[in-house]
């Protein structure tokens, strides 16, 4: 049960416009901020259905993220995006432990731009790694990624945002 209940928009608002067509609790709780909402699928869209980084590399970052910071709701929604954008199970469980046998050099050099993100910003010696591997755009994207899927987490942790008892995909527009 969440800390706060869910919000309750007024019908015919771009809100529960967005909870008629996507009942994410995730979204239930932001709908509290409607802008802010809103804000959060821009991003969020642009992340997942506007990037040119590997889908595969992208949620990989993703669930490191989300396990670093304990975020039950978004691991358990991204390792099934992971594994419909063709993640293996050594790949999922990279994420999960940080592991990196076996893991090929972009899936490494993921990892390490994840955790250090999350410990508060990247090296110099890995900015160079990336920097020779990935594009700008790409690197951007990367940074994005981990630093949103930081912040979803830590409000879905807030509130202690349960995953929802179907499976829910989120809209994805190209």
């Amino acid at each position: 049960m969440p800390r706060i209940p869910f919000a309750e928009p007024e019908p015919g608002t771009k809100a529960a416009e967005t909870l008629a067509r996507t009942p994410l609790n995730v979204f239930r709780m932001l709908a509290h901020h409607p802008e802010g909402l809103r804000g959060f699928q821009v991003l969020g869209d642009a992340i997942l259905a506007k990037s040119v980084l590997d889908p595969k590399l992208r949620e990989l970052a993703i669930l490191r993220i989300g396990w670093l910071l304990g975020a039950a709701y978004e691991t358990t929604h991204h390792e099934r995006i992971g594994r419909d954008v063709g993640m293996s199970e050594a790949q999922l469980a990279a994420a999960r432990s940080g592991d990196r046998k076996g893991m090929s050099a972009d899936e490494v050099l993921t990892l390490d731009i994840a955790e250090e993100i999350h410990a508060g910003g990247v090296s110099d010696a890995t900015l160079a790694r990336a920097a020779a591997r990935f594009s700008h755009r790409e690197l951007v994207e990367l940074a994005l990624t981990c630093g949103f899927y930081g912040l979803v987490s830590r409000f879905l942790n807030t509130f202690d945002i349960e995953v929802e008892d179907a499976p829910i995909s989120p809209p994805l527009r190209g």
